[in-house]
């Protein structure tokens, strides 16, 4: 079969969405069926069958060289590469940075990098991956890294960087704040190093060392989700009060139960005082010490998501749970000290406010919710954006509204 009976830009769209199933072996097989479909769909497939390369096993590493060697121009087609082991911190030394590797990924735009242990490679590794000097979107997540010098120097590597995503990454050895400090003095006599750095977004940090400021001060949009009182927070406040180009946040706290600490199980009374703290309490504290820290004149959208967590019941049985309603975290989130925030220094240019919020309870619209917030606020000259996600007990999907807006 040489063409398809349909125009081919409704063929093309289909295969994009082929193109887009985050099952790997499931797109793969797909685009491959496509491929062979007809003459006239096998350009659109390729291309989605190779802009998004992952390797699970170091063997595939040799085997795509072949690929790419044979046909060359089908390496121009590769625009993210991910390097996810399937054995996860069990498997010896994965070569990521294969020299061949490098030099046909020309056009390599995002590197995913995950599950192993960085320990594995050899010393200075960052230094090969910074042969990819084209990629400007580097996740780095569920990698254990022998000393915070190490995610560093692999984020320094990459000239052209422009988005960071770094979660769930641990540390065997445990650097002093004295060395933090002097990882961070150092990228300032280094001008090269993420001097394009503008979106940076960070999750579970809970052992995170406070070197966040050794990513730069050129940050634009500053995403930060599910934080807790382990996060680096004094050193993540330091690093915004020097983003002098910030333009939007988005904050996702889960707010379901209290945050846990590092406590000792002998000391029962803090930890039944930890235990039976508001949980709105402390995301207001982390709130009100960031909102402080701006000094950016360009702030113009502040995005807060609140969200229950995943509780497992009696049964086993894993669901949303609801510990406190959401017209509590307004009262806590939107208080005088807030208020007073937002209509004074930067954030008084403020564009957009968005606030995320999950309901179990069909008794409070939008409306209701715009009400509420406008009460809290008062007379801010900017635009509010609710959004209420409804969860109902007896529909397993839940039920959610729309966007509604109400203009200052």
């Amino acid at each position: 079969m040489n063409h398809s009976r349909l125009p081919l830009e409704v063929c093309e769209a289909i295969i994009d969405a082929c193109g887009c199933e985050n099952y790997l072996r499931l797109r793969y097989d797909t685009l491959r069926a496509c491929a062979l479909t007809c003459k006239s769909w096998q350009p659109r497939s390729r291309y989605n069958l190779l802009r998004r390369v992952r390797f699970r096993r170091p063997h595939q590493v040799e085997r795509f060289l072949d690929t790419i060697i044979a046909d060359p121009p089908l390496a121009d087609l590769v625009h993210e590469l991910h390097i996810t082991p399937a054995d996860a911190h069990r498997h010896g030394f994965f070569s990521i940075a294969n020299p061949a590797l490098v030099k046909r990924l020309r056009g390599l735009q995002k590197l995913v990098l995950g599950q192993f242990d960085w320990n594995s490679l050899p010393p200075f590794y960052y230094a090969f991956i910074g042969k990819f000097n084209s990629v400007s979107i580097l996740e780095v997540s569920n990698i254990v890294f022998h000393a915070p010098g190490d995610i560093v120097r692999l984020v320094w590597s990459l000239p052209k960087l422009n988005e960071l995503s770094c979660g769930l990454n641990e540390f065997t050895m445990t650097s002093s704040a004295e060395d933090c400090m002097n990882l961070c003095a150092l990228r300032m006599r280094m001008r090269s190093a993420c001097r394009e750095l503008h979106t940076l977004s960070l999750w579970s940090l809970n052992n995170f060392p406070p070197v966040i400021s050794a990513f730069g001060t050129m940050v634009v949009d500053l995403c930060l989700y599910q934080p807790d009182s382990l996060w680096p927070w004094v050193d993540l406040c330091d690093s915004v009060a020097q983003y002098n180009y910030l333009r939007s946040i988005i904050l996702s706290f889960d707010v379901s139960r209290a945050p846990a600490r590092q406590l000792a199980a002998s000391d029962t009374a803090v930890v039944t005082a930890v235990k039976e703290r508001d949980p709105f309490v402390v995301i207001s504290e982390q709130i009100t010490s960031l909102l402080r820290s701006i000094r950016s004149d360009f702030m113009h959208t502040i995005s807060l998501r609140l969200a229950p967590t995943m509780d497992e019941g009696k049964d086993g049985v894993r669901s949303f749970t609801y510990h406190s309603d959401r017209a509590h975290a307004i009262d806590h989130l939107f208080g005088p000290e807030v208020r007073d925030i937002m209509v004074s220094g930067p954030l008084a240019r403020l564009a957009l406010l968005r606030v995320h919020l999950q309901e179990n309870s069909l008794a409070h619209g939008p409306e209701w919710w715009c009400k509420i917030l406008r009460e809290r606020l008062g007379p801010v000259p900017r635009e509010i954006r609710v959004h209420v996600d409804y969860y109902a007990p007896e529909v397993s999907r839940g039920k959610y509204s729309y966007a509604q807006l109400w203009l200052a």
